[in-house]
């Protein structure tokens, strides 16, 4: 890790996120949420967010792996393009997304949020433009999700 030797990896926790519009966002940005191994991120609250995104994102990004790149300090654009054009979440536990609403300025082919290693996030009154025939969500590792009134998708849990 990086820092002084002996030192214990720090923790993200109890974060709330709220009241957010954002327009013209970079492409290879989004939203990051990303802890190490065995080292999770905890209980983040993200409500009433509004963003809209350039887009233009590819299939092939959206099949792009995600180095974990857990030495070096979690710059987003170190991660490179991410797979999803709006929430990449990884290595998380109880992340609650409330009232938010995707939007891309250009196609894109990536899904909206990609979920990969993260256990109990909840998504209610959720809106993400997708193009027809892409999943609004992509699961990778063991994740569960469950789904209130979201991305025109049944409600209950979704796993991979």
């Amino acid at each position: 890790m990086r820092g002084p030797d002996g030192v214990p990896i720090g923790e993200l926790r109890r974060v709330i996120i709220s009241n957010v519009v954002a327009y013209n966002v970079e492409a290879g940005q989004g939203v990051l949420i990303s802890g190490i191994p065995e080292h999770n991120i905890k209980d983040i609250d993200l409500k009433d967010i509004k963003i809209w995104f350039k887009g233009a994102g590819t299939a092939e990004q959206a099949k792009r792996d995600v180095p974990e790149l857990e030495k070096g300090y979690p710059e987003p654009d170190t991660f490179g393009i991410l797979p999803a054009y709006g929430f990449f979440v990884r290595h998380a536990e109880n992340i609650k997304i409330d009232n938010v609403e995707l939007h891309t300025l250009s196609e894109d082919q990536r899904p909206a949020f990609v979920f990969d290693d993260v256990q109990g996030a909840e998504l209610r009154f959720v809106k993400a433009q997708t193009p027809g025939g892409i999943s609004p969500i992509s699961i990778k590792k063991p994740s569960t999700i469950t789904l209130f009134q979201s991305l025109a998708m049944p409600d209950g849990k979704v796993k991979n």
